[in-house]
């Protein structure tokens, strides 16, 4: 098992989070896939339209 990041305790799973016994720190699913950051979609979404309102102007 992973230990605690804040002060070295073995951690414990309940479902999708991960806790310490002694500091009650507290980690979710969403804490272990690291984002990517604003300037990289995340995988499987769309991007955002242009911020400028501009749009693709093919032809129909």
């Amino acid at each position: 098992m992973p230990t605690c990041p804040i002060c070295g305790t073995e951690m414990y799973g309940v479902h999708c989070k991960r806790i310490c016994p002694n500091c009650g720190y507290l980690e979710d699913c969403g804490d272990l896939f690291p984002d990517p950051g604003p300037d990289k979609p995340k995988e499987g979404r769309p991007s955002a339209p242009p911020a400028d309102g501009s749009r693709d102007q093919r032809a129909p």
